[in-house]
């Protein structure tokens, strides 16, 4: 299993969180045109907290809580890496 976070972006309204990756999970690929994963974060919305490949108009809802889980920890990987590389800009400065 692996994930290659390329980019995490959010809606213009901060209401949706959009992940562009490629994943392989469990023997099969996801990848697609961007975002592969949308979820929604939208605090008056009964749909927070839902997932979704694709856009999340007309995207398919993702209940498996270990992938989930799985991208969670791809996406922490990913923000230690680029902290690192800022970190590593700070420190040339000095």
């Amino acid at each position: 299993m692996s994930i290659i976070v390329k980019n995490i972006s959010t809606s213009n309204d901060n209401q949706l969180i959009h992940i562009d990756a490629w994943i392989m999970y469990q023997g099969e690929v996801f990848e697609s045109e961007s975002p592969l994963i949308s979820v929604d974060c939208c605090p008056e919305c009964q749909s927070k907290g839902e997932w979704y490949f694709g856009p999340k108009e007309g995207g398919k809802l993702i209940t498996d809580e270990e992938f989930k889980n799985f991208v969670i920890q791809g996406i922490e990987d990913y923000t230690k890496s680029k902290n690192s590389i800022c970190f590593k800009i700070k420190n040339s400065l000095n």
